[in-house]
């Protein structure tokens, strides 16, 4: 499970090279995942967030 603010790990376990581009998606898309998880907490419907390239 991970964190949205601040990007952390919060439960389970990541390689350190997977929790790296985690951590970096996670980042640059951090806005993104606040508005949705605020839709999520409505019951609304989600917005797409690109995917790591």
């Amino acid at each position: 499970m991970i964190g949205i603010e601040p990007v952390e790990l919060l439960k389970g376990r990541l390689s350190p090279k997977a929790k790296a581009l985690v951590f970096e998606w996670a980042s640059m898309h951090q806005g993104e995942l606040q508005g949705d998880w605020e839709l999520a907490r409505l019951q609304a419907p989600l917005n797409k967030i690109d995917p790591m390239e």
